[in-house]
């Protein structure tokens, strides 16, 4: 609410614009580049107020959820709403969180270890050397939500960061506390390099998270393009595999309007009579 010119209260009702999931103002706030952020708000072609035509996710919630604070901080100081809910009920969370990255002791309770910051871009710092010189306890090692740096490069969908660790041995299969691997991280950071690159080094594509969700549950609701679904099948992914409230792949993408991936599953020996 504000006042106007004759001192009579005045309500701002703000409509957000809905736009494609893969739209570059949330691919580059899940990445973290803000820059393009920058860029993008400066020229009009994006608002801070924008959301995702499938979740209504603005480019805050995938900036809290990435801890991209630099993009974080860029949407706040122009005014993006941080008590936005989705439709994935997230606002209760991107509040706790709003105090955590408005606060550096806060982060420091988070257990970042100096490599997590290098990793997460708080630090810049050459990662490579950073590795060289660090145990591989050092390397796998966890913050408080059991989050790995591994974990953390494939939520951004970093894939030259993640080739790196691979390189210096990163352990793949280690899930956080909710129980989401790397994989599960990279197949929602929508990085099909990532998710090949995980694969490749031999990522276990059937391990579910703690709500049952395996990697191509996250798949089939993303944007309608099949092709992570084609790698995660054909590295063996179960196209009738179940949450623990029966949910299937299909039917989310069912859910999210995705025909080429709703068909693209059918083809491959999704059933829909479980």
């Amino acid at each position: 609410m504000a006042l106007s010119c004759a001192g009579t209260p005045e309500f701002l009702i703000r409509i957000p614009t809905v736009l494609v999931a893969d739209h570059a103002i949330f691919r580059y706030a899940r990445s973290g580049h803000v820059e393009g952020v920058r860029w993008l708000l400066a020229s009009r072609q994006s608002t801070p107020f924008d959301i995702t035509s499938n979740w209504g996710q603005s480019a805050l919630r995938f900036a809290v959820s990435y801890n991209r604070l630099g993009v974080y901080g860029l949407l706040l100081a122009k005014k993006a709403d941080p008590y936005f809910a989705d439709k994935t009920h997230f606002q209760e969370d991107q509040t706790q969180l709003r105090e955590l990255f408005s606060n550096t002791n806060m982060l420091d309770q988070r257990g970042f270890t100096r490599l997590h910051k290098t990793v997460l871009g708080l630090l810049q710092l050459g990662l490579a050397s950073e590795l060289e010189q660090s145990s591989q306890l050092a390397i796998d090692k966890t913050d408080m939500a059991g989050r790995t740096l591994l974990s953390w490069a494939t939520t951004g969908g970093d894939h030259s960061t993640v080739q790196v660790l691979l390189k210096y041995g990163a352990n793949f299969h280690m899930a956080s506390l909710n129980g989401s691997t790397p994989l599960h991280w990279a197949v929602q950071s929508s990085s099909l390099t990532a998710v090949r690159l995980l694969l490749g080094a031999g990522a276990e594509v059937h391990k579910p998270n703690n709500k049952g969700y395996a990697p191509l549950h996250f798949a089939a609701p993303k944007r309608s393009d099949p092709e992570t679904l084609e790698l995660l099948l054909r590295f063996g992914a179960n196209p009738d595999a179940q949450t623990h409230h029966g949910d299937t792949p299909i039917m989310n993408a069912a859910r999210a309007n995705h025909y080429k991936n709703f068909a693209f599953l059918m083809k491959n020996g999704a059933s829909l009579n479980l």
